[in-house]
């Protein structure tokens, strides 16, 4: 039976019911007892009873974020914040907290929202006080589409954690790669090094709901963003070649969108030199579709961009090139 207001939620804790409170779902009351003038008493009993959990707790951090901006920011807990982080720390975990996205509720993309340097206190804290983290799903979006590198959660990530999974670390090195090179790259590349040196695989898929979602693998977003790594950099190995795994979800239309040029071509005349299977003929056709519509629009609209981009890069003498390679 669902509870039927605030008044009779009150009787029930003033007579220490705590069996009843749980059958009747008191948690879903917890914003209200929150607000309430005795809110942070009345939610210590009810934690110590094992009516909210951790997780309960967490929730309203996570719900009241704006709220509590200037005490993480600060790195110091006052008011309300400090009661709850108070709470936490008087019991032992219940084992109901493991900070990560849930399919739907509450939780629904928490990470992308949580995963920057702003909240890196409360996310430092809540570790230190034993909660769990999804620290493989925050890896994936340290860099994800955020307007600044997140380097200080990075730096706490891969000094905490000791193993991630394969496709943590490789779309974790395609986010960063993807970022706008300026005063932080030789950073990026120094952290692109650590991920490859850490065992991010250029074979490996990245999150498919991710920043780098359309260079489908690790290996899209090296050959898009910087082809000339394929054969200079050196913890990638000289006689790599891409399998099926790395190519299957790679979006070719985007890729020749973004600037394909004479040092994408060399690479993949490298590649078939090696032996790569790769999907030329598709390649050559979407570079051909593209230097269509950048026709169009530097005939047709006077665009300056399509026109400088066309004398930029002669699109159609690459994919001949491409398809000349073609078995």
């Amino acid at each position: 039976m669902p509870i039927r207001g605030k008044n009779e939620l009150m009787q029930y804790i003033a007579a220490n019911d705590f069996e009843w409170l749980k059958a009747n779902d008191a948690a879903s009351q917890f914003s209200c007892i929150y607000e309430d003038e005795q809110g942070i008493t009345i939610i210590d009993k009810l934690r110590g009873a094992g009516v909210f959990s951790d997780k309960d707790i967490f929730l309203q951090l996570y719900r009241n974020k704006e709220q509590h901006m200037n005490d993480w920011n600060e790195q110091q807990w006052r008011g309300k914040t400090a009661a709850l982080f108070s709470i936490l720390e008087r019991y032992p975990r219940d084992g109901s907290l493991t900070i990560a996205d849930a399919p739907v509720g509450p939780c629904y993309d928490m990470v992308y929202h949580i995963s920057n340097d702003f909240f890196l206190p409360m996310i430092r804290h809540l570790v230190e006080l034993g909660c769990e983290l999804d620290h493989n799903n925050f890896l994936e979006h340290v860099y994800d589409g955020n307007d600044d590198p997140e380097y200080q959660l990075y730096d706490f990530l891969i000094s905490h954690y000791q193993t991630f999974s394969p496709q943590a670390l490789a779309t974790a090195c395609a986010a960063i790669l993807d970022h706008e090179t300026d005063e932080t790259e030789l950073k990026n590349q120094q952290i692109v090094s650590s991920l490859l040196a850490r065992g991010a695989d250029l074979n490996c898929s990245v999150n498919d709901n991710s920043c780098v979602a359309d260079y489908g693998s690790l290996f899209g977003a090296v050959f898009a963003i910087a082809p000339q790594m394929l054969d200079s950099h050196p913890q990638i190995a000289k006689d790599y070649l891409p399998n099926e795994t790395a190519l299957a979800d790679i979006d070719w239309e985007y890729i020749v969108e973004n600037n394909f040029g004479p040092t994408h071509l060399e690479a993949l005349s490298k590649l078939v030199a090696k032996g790569a299977e790769l999907p030329l003929a598709e390649i050559a056709e979407n570079i051909e579709e593209t230097w269509h519509y950048l026709n169009e629009r530097a005939v047709e609209y006077n665009s300056t961009d399509a026109a400088e981009h066309l004398n930029q890069f002669d699109l159609m003498a690459y994919a001949k090139a491409l398809r000349a390679m073609v078995k």
